[in-house]
């Protein structure tokens, strides 16, 4: 019977800081999407300095809709901590342009 090797969990002993910075790499969907996964207590992503959104999964209405109000999730639960940049990239007219005022301010 094959005997099971431990392998230590080396990301989640790195710091926040620095994790945090490897997740601001990511799209902001992906590093949203890894408080699924981590161990720790308290999401890294609403730490992130760099956000970035892009409308590429969006092809109607209703995607339109989830795309906003994930945007809207996004900045409303984040740590108040100064951003060093926030992209957004549309492709299509499905988001309605008044929501990126409220987004910016």
């Amino acid at each position: 019977m094959p005997t099971r090797i431990s392998v230590a969990d080396r990301i989640s002993a790195l710091p926040d800081a620095l994790l945090c910075h490897i997740l601001s790499y990511l799209p902001t969907k992906e590093a949203v999407r890894t408080r699924i996964i981590s161990k720790r207590r308290i999401p890294l992503w609403r730490s992130l300095p760099l956000l970035h959104f892009t409308d590429d999964e969006v092809e109607d209405p209703e995607t339109a809709f989830h795309f906003t109000a994930f945007i809207y999730y996004v900045l409303t639960s984040r740590d108040p901590i100064p951003l060093q940049s926030f992209c957004l990239e549309f492709y299509n007219d499905w988001v309605d342009s008044c929501h990126v005022g409220h987004w910016l301010c």
